[in-house]
């Protein structure tokens, strides 16, 4: 069987590879915008899957009768990007913030978000969104992050595509350490979604003593990167520690496993890479009761606890923090994914 994987980012290629990593699988690899009518025929596709579903291909398999099974691998922002989602993962905070953010970047942007917000409707009828609607229906299948985001999606436009769920094979490394720095871990990126502002108030005004509070912000938006770091600094805080430029990934996990809680206020699926890392070495986890992810860890039996718990922040015990870290390493292992992505690819052999 010949798969192509449409996929731009460089360090979910390997990820990918490890998870289609079966003996009757072939797979083959474009950047986003490659795709085309002879490659697929040149080459014998048999299947594609699409990792992140970008303009570029919404053009290509709107304007081209692609017969070929397409399985789409939505990863959440390229689904949560259609109108009736903008602006709806956003606290109260970070709807202000995000105001001053576009206004900082310049009216044309401060005005094309007030239309997105007050023409909503507006937005959802037109051309490019009825488009990117039609392709997503011509895929076979759905296979979302965690299963709640085609809930989500399919509750807000109409979908007649098929749900399936696996997720990628990661490096499950790490242990649980009986000793930390007692570090804090807050979000994933420059993103808003991560509705920072909430937490650093809240976290600017607890008893930190010694423990530091890293904010990772390397990639996302730079815009909101540049008023959030702003923000961070006109708190004063030396143990609010902003990460803003690239680190390696072993300094990034020892950063990680100085912690022993990780914050996450998304009140969509999102950050699942950091979250996994941190179960894996002992984190107490803090996540929006809103979010997708959040819910999907609760049913695989996960200790988590909610952001409204935070002003009684406490860790876990050695004993479930061990519990969290043993089911990581079940739930998202390599048996398990490999048995999900074999049960699909089964539809189309």
């Amino acid at each position: 069987m010949r798969i192509l994987h449409i996929i731009d980012d460089e360090k979910f290629i390997k990820f990918c590879k490890n998870t289609f990593d079966i003996f009757y699988v072939e797979n083959y690899f474009l950047k986003s915008g490659e795709v085309s009518v002879n490659y697929l025929s040149d080459n014998s596709i048999d299947v594609i899957f699409v990792h992140y579903l970008k303009d570029k291909e919404v053009d290509f398999f709107y304007f081209n009768s692609i017969l070929l099974p397409k399985i789409w691998m939505f990863w959440g922002a390229d689904g949560f990007s259609l109108p009736l989602f903008y602006n709806k993962f956003l606290d109260g905070g970070s709807k202000e913030f995000l105001n001053k953010v576009k206004l900082s970047t310049s009216f044309t942007e401060y005005f094309k978000h007030k239309v997105k917000i007050h023409f909503n409707k507006l937005w959802n009828q037109s051309f490019a969104t009825r488009k990117k609607l039609k392709v997503i229906n011509q895929f076979n299948y759905i296979v979302p992050i965690v299963p709640g985001d085609f809930s989500l999606l399919s509750s807000s436009y109409k979908i007649s595509s098929n749900f399936f769920h696996f997720n990628y094979v990661t490096d499950l490394q790490g242990d649980v350490s009986k000793n930390t720095e007692g570090n804090i871990f807050l979000g994933n990126s420059s993103s808003i979604f991560n509705n920072h502002l909430s937490i650093l108030r809240k976290l600017n005004e607890a008893k930190l003593g010694s423990r530091k509070v890293y904010v990772p912000l390397s990639y996302g938006d730079q815009h909101y990167k540049k008023s959030l770091l702003d923000f961070i600094i006109d708190l004063k805080n030396p143990n609010i520690i902003p990460l803003a430029s690239f680190i390696p990934f072993s300094e990034y996990t020892k950063i990680i496993n100085s912690c022993d809680i990780m914050i996450m206020n998304h009140q969509r699926q999102q950050a699942l890479g950091n979250i996994i890392l941190g179960l894996i070495n002992g984190c107490t986890i803090f996540m929006n009761e809103s979010s997708t992810l959040y819910k999907f860890l609760l049913s695989e039996n996960f200790l988590i606890n909610t952001v409204g718990e935070l002003d009684h922040m406490h860790v876990l015990s050695l004993q479930d923090r061990q519990h969290n870290s043993q089911i990581a390493k079940q739930v998202f292992g390599r048996e398990r994914q490999l048995l999900a992505v074999d049960k699909l690819l089964s539809v189309f052999r």
